[in-house]
């Protein structure tokens, strides 16, 4: 069963990680890829509220700030 807190973790998470996507729309090239500041966002929220809310956020997210930016 969904509780709200949990619904409500996930879209404020979800957010964290667009925002700090696009605020900082910076990549950083390494080994096989890229890292930004989004992604200390989806690492967070994983540790934070646990694997599926971080695999949601940081999906989400991503996706939001890729559309957004363009």
């Amino acid at each position: 069963m969904v509780n709200t807190r949990s619904v409500a973790s996930t879209a404020v998470f979800t957010a964290f990680v667009a925002a700090a996507t696009m605020a900082f729309s910076l990549a950083i090239p390494v080994t096989g890829g890229y890292f930004n500041v989004g992604e200390i966002m989806v690492y967070t929220a994983a540790l934070l509220m646990g694997p599926y809310v971080g695999a949601f956020a940081g999906g989400a997210g991503l996706m939001l700030s890729d559309v957004l930016l363009g």
